[in-house]
């Protein structure tokens, strides 16, 4: 019964050493691309984002959500974003305040 057990524990350590045998192989070369590919769009996202929170940040000071009927722009960006009112309210209140951080901003708009 000792030796079956230990044999089984053997496969269990071969079988998950296995991957590293692959290093190099086609499966790590598109693993490495679809890396690269995540991160880039990752960038693109953080880049919209920022465009999106220069949109809102300017709704707001234009009071555009009062056009809307809406009690403030966090109210706005709920109802027509789809986004809780507690997430809302910190969206609005990050635009409002990247607009103060120039530098923080840019880096933003670049995707980093």
């Amino acid at each position: 019964m000792q030796a079956a057990v230990q044999e089984l524990c053997r496969c269990f350590e071969v079988l998950s050493a296995a991957p590293k045998r692959f290093r190099g192989s086609l499966g790590i070369t598109q693993a490495s691309a679809q890396g690269d590919e995540i991160t880039e769009l990752a960038s693109h996202i953080h880049a919209a984002t920022c465009r999106w929170l220069d949109l809102v940040a300017e709704f707001d000071r234009r009071g555009g959500w009062a056009e809307w009927g809406c009690r403030s722009c966090a109210h706005f960006v709920s109802w027509r974003c789809g986004i809780r009112p507690v997430t809302a309210r910190e969206h609005v209140r990050i635009a409002n305040r990247l607009q103060e951080l120039p530098l923080i901003r840019a880096a933003f708009a670049e995707g980093a």
